[in-house]
């Protein structure tokens, strides 16, 4: 019989946690999404649906919704931040890999675009260690297979999930090229012209 283990699934800025989630020890991150989606575990009845795409042969997450029913969104950084029920929503933007494939710098598909949103996630292992900085080089791992590690001095070895794991997922930009040399000024600057 395969050995199960308990794990947290956070979804940052969407005001989604499903903690104490059962799977098969060394699942991915889509498995553990799969579980949470299909079994509907939010805190406060909050649901999760997701969808993926295909690059370079890779399953990679695509999209994220999360719908707060009849309950609002609370901020777990401030009880007093709520926000309303209802379907909280956003899509990875599309990219084009360089001659390297996956281990090329990230292309925005529009050609004026200086940047992309990309849905990242994080491992953090039960005593709170960012298992990414463990990855070795930063690259791309699809959430749909397992993940590697290097501990000091150690060849790397493929990792799935373990247990008191939490996977954090951030939608962030990555800026793909610079801005064209301008720099917005900030406040204090802009306050000393006026």
């Amino acid at each position: 019989m395969e050995e199960t283990v308990t794990v947290s699934l956070d979804i940052a800025g969407f005001y989604f946690l499903a903690e104490n989630v059962e799977v098969t020890k060394g699942a991915t991150v889509k498995d553990l999404m799969k579980v949470v989606s299909e079994k509907k575990l939010g805190t406060n009845g909050a649901t999760l649906n997701f969808d993926t795409e295909i690059i370079e042969g890779k399953e990679f997450l695509d999209s994220i919704s999360i719908e707060h029913n009849d309950k609002s969104a609370i901020s777990r950084q401030s009880d007093d931040r709520v926000y309303p029920a209802g379907v909280y929503a956003s899509a990875d933007e599309k990219i084009i890999l360089g001659a390297e494939g996956l281990r090329s710098p990230l292309l925005a598909s529009s050609r004026n675009a200086t940047g992309v949103l990309a849905w990242q996630y994080y491992v953090y292992d039960s005593s709170g260690v960012d298992l990414n900085r463990k990855f070795g080089p930063r690259r791309v791992v699809p959430f749909s297979e397992p993940f590697t590690v290097k501990e000091d001095g150690e060849d790397e070895v493929d990792r799935g999930l373990e247990a008191g794991d939490t996977v954090v997922w951030r939608l962030v930009q990555i800026r793909t090229r610079p801005d064209g040399g301008v720099r917005p000024q900030t406040s204090a600057e802009s306050s000393a012209v006026s």
